[in-house]
């Protein structure tokens, strides 16, 4: 099953790395948005997310973090998540925390 396959269901779905600035700004807007999101850092997974980053790049084109996907879609990066419209956000299950 493809990386994108497997979010269809998931409301925001970010793979970012643990260094990169743009990663982190993602980050901080989803927190300050209150949404629920699940966060994978490709540093953390044991080949340090390179073939992870390989089929997300040969699926999407994409070639830099964060990769940020909203139901299987992919939005792009900071960038692009920054400039969602507020009905975007507004639409997402909130955080229960």
């Amino acid at each position: 099953m493809s990386v994108l396959a497997k979010l269809v269901k998931q409301p925001l779905t970010l793979y970012v790395t643990s260094s990169c600035p743009f990663c982190n700004n993602a980050r901080k807007l989803i927190a300050a948005n209150k949404v629920e999101s699940k966060i994978n850092v490709l540093d953390d997974l044991p080949d340090g997310g390179a073939s992870l980053r390989r089929e997300l790049i040969n699926e999407t084109g994409q070639r830099t973090v964060p990769y940020v996907f909203s139901y299987g879609k992919l939005i792009g990066g900071f960038s692009e998540l920054k400039q969602q419209p507020q009905a975007f956000w507004e639409q997402l299950p909130k955080n229960k925390i």
